[in-house]
Formats: C-alpha cells, sequence, structure tokens
C-alpha cells in the first residue's frame, strides 16, 4: 500500500510540473518577438490607395484654421502626358523612364542644356583676310636723350649760349637744330617740357628743367654718325651747364647704353637696306 501511494504522489507531481512548464511557454510565446505575428509587405494594386490612419494624417497635416484660404488641388497641365511605365503587371515596381525632353545626367546633358535652342552655329574659321600681315619694319627711328637739371633749373640765357656754341641753330618748329651741309637737320634740341619751344625773346628771363635731344632715322647722315654727334653735344652741354645725362627711358647713360644704341640703328638700316620698299 506505501509502495502504490509512492507512485501516485509522484504521477501528480509530475503532471503538476508539466502544467506549471505549459503555463510558462505560453505566457513566453505571448511575449516574444520571435513569436510574433509577421506583416509580409503588401504591392499596391493599380488603383488602391491606402488609407492612411486618422492619428499620423492629424500629425503630418494640422487641421486648417477656420476661414483659411484653401489651396485649389493641383492639376497637370493638358499638354504634358503621364510618364512613361516599364512593365504592365500587377505588382510589378514601376520604374522611372528618361523621356526625349528631359536631360540625363553627365557633361554631355550638362553641355546641352546650357546650349540656347535654336539651330547650330558653325565654329568660327580664319579666312585668308582674316590673317594678319606680317609684320612691317619701321620706317623711322627716334633716338632721344635728356640732359635733366639737378639741383637749380637751366638759366635761359645760359642756356641759349650753351645750345649757340656747339652750331645749333634756333629755326623750324622753334627749337634748335644741328644742320647738315645742305641744311637738313641731324638733329634737334627741344625744351624737355611741353610744348618744348624756345621763345628766344623770353630766353633770357625763363629757366628750364631741362632739354631733350634726339634724332630721327634715316637722315641726311649715317645712322652710327648721327648717335656720336648727338652723344658728343650732349656730353659737351652737361659739362657747360650740368646736369644728369640719361637715355629717353630717364636711365643714367652710360658707354655700354651708346654701344647699344648704335647696334640698334645698324640693324634697323640694316633691315631697311633688305626692305627697300618699306623706304
Amino acid at each position: 500500500m506505501t509502495e502504490t501511494l509512492r507512485w501516485i504522489l509522484i504521477a501528480l507531481a509530475v503532471i503538476v510540473l508539466l502544467g506549471i512548464w505549459l503555463q510558462g511557454r505560453r505566457a513566453s510565446a505571448a511575449t516574444s518577438p520571435s513569436r510574433a505575428r509577421r506583416v509580409e509587405p503588401r504591392t499596391v494594386e493599380d488603383g488602391e490607395l491606402e488609407a492612411a490612419s486618422p492619428e499620423a494624417d492629424a500629425f503630418e497635416h494640422p487641421a486648417p484654421r477656420e476661414n483659411a484660404p484653401r489651396a485649389a488641388p493641383w492639376r497637370a497641365p493638358a499638354d504634358e502626358a503621364p510618364p512613361a511605365r516599364r512593365g504592365g503587371r500587377r505588382g510589378e515596381r514601376i520604374e522611372p523612364t528618361l523621356t526625349p525632353d528631359e536631360p540625363s545626367d553627365g557633361p554631355e546633358a550638362s553641355a546641352k542644356a546650357e546650349r540656347p535652342d535654336g539651330p547650330a552655329r558653325a565654329a568660327p574659321t580664319l579666312s585668308l583676310s582674316d590673317t594678319p600681315a606680317p609684320r612691317r619694319i619701321e620706317r623711322r627711328k627716334i633716338i632721344a636723350l635728356r640732359l635733366a637739371a639737378t639741383s637749380e633749373r637751366f638759366g635761359g640765357e645760359a642756356l641759349r649760349v650753351a645750345l649757340e656754341s656747339e652750331a645749333l641753330v634756333h629755326g623750324k618748329y622753334q627749337v634748335f637744330h644741328r644742320l647738315d651741309a645742305d641744311g637738313s637737320s641731324i638733329f634737334s634740341v627741344a625744351s624737355m617740357v611741353e610744348p618744348g619751344t624756345f621763345e628766344l625773346d623770353e630766353m633770357a628771363r625763363t629757366d628750364y628743367a631741362g632739354i631733350t635731344l634726339f634724332a630721327q632715322l634715316p637722315g641726311p647722315v649715317e645712322g652710327a654718325e648721327a648717335v656720336d654727334l648727338l652723344v658728343s653735344c650732349a656730353r659737351n652741354l652737361q659739362e657747360s651747364l650740368g646736369g644728369s645725362l640719361q637715355d629717353e627711358r630717364g636711365i643714367e647713360l652710360t658707354d655700354h647704353r651708346v654701344e647699344r644704341l648704335r647696334a640698334e640703328v645698324v640693324e634697323f638700316e640694316q633691315a631697311l637696306a633688305r626692305n627697300p620698299q618699306e623706304r
């Protein structure tokens, strides 16, 4: 009897434990996310619209105020065609398509969008008439030197005496000239201040900031000789009057610069000799 009671108690204990285990299993299944029902995405059928929940609609689009103006619903223009669709089966994904009027991405599309509508313009071409003419040889060359007063201006009377001592005569354009045997001017001397003229009646009462000596080539003598005569006269006037002897750029005249002037004159005359029609 004792043995039978023992097995009955063991069976009851097993049943109780099994019931507790099943109860716990059901509670665990109700709260576990892995046991939750999966919601499969649904493909929207053509023409089907899904209604949004009232709460979401109220959050995204608050109710308009009373008496507030209402915007008219947008409607596509009549001349606009609906976008093209790829595929016609239900539930199939619709891919956007590019119409002929829509520019594509990329450098070619950007260039096309920047071009104005209308017929394409031909690229400009260079005709024979547009070809730049060959460089012409200079027909005249001016050599110029400057004698600028430094501390004090040149007195007009002293300047006139110094110019006449260098065989310079007052003449055409109211400036002084060194004349050749035929009466043509080898080089000239003018005032450094505009208009550059010398009024003989006023020179004694006028002070001058400086003078400019210049020769125009080709002249009555060879270019190298004209340079030598010009430089020699300028240096003699500097000894008589003082001042700073400079080239046409206002830089002190040196022996190197004088040699360069001679070389420039020789090149000029050689170019004229090769092109006599340029005279």
